[in-house]
């Protein structure tokens, strides 16, 4: 088993890095929404011809955490307003565990930005496929709660 640090190392990225993958709009290899998930002449994505590799769709069960953040502060304004419910924030997560984005993409507008850096300091074991490392995308549920 591995250790668990306490906190993320320093310099790890806190903004949006799938365009470094060529992940584009809609959170597809090329930027185009939709798609096959197979590059030109219905070779897999990533197979060569420095084509990025395809991003494959997990349930967060078949997800390995490596480090798991504390609970982020509550939002001032949220608590001031008092909105409490549930964001549910999809990850991108590169080659390495670490994640390449992350989007809110339900829950109050108020604690959606507070839900997107929590997600952004998780790391995870990457995920493989016949041994081979893949860039994997699934959702995250961070519950706000007022006591």
């Amino acid at each position: 088993p591995e250790a668990v640090p306490d906190a993320p190392p320093v310099g790890l990225p806190t903004e949006d890095l799938s365009r470094h993958y060529g992940i584009g709009a809609g959170g597809v290899p090329g930027g185009a929404p939709g798609g096959t998930g197979q590059g030109a002449g219905g070779e897999p994505e990533g197979a060569g011809g420095g084509r990025p590799p395809r991003i494959v769709d997990l349930d967060i069960t078949q997800v390995r955490e490596r480090y798991r953040p504390p609970l982020p502060d509550y939002p001032p304004r949220a608590l001031m307003a008092r909105i409490q419910g549930t964001v549910v924030v999809r990850i991108t997560v590169g080659l390495d565990g670490a994640p390449l984005s992350a989007q809110a993409l339900e829950g109050p507008v108020q604690l959606r930005a507070a839900a997107e850096a929590y997600a952004m300091a998780w790391r995870f074991d990457p995920y493989l496929q016949n041994g081979v490392a893949q860039v994997s995308r699934f959702s995250l549920t961070v519950v706000y709660r007022l006591k």
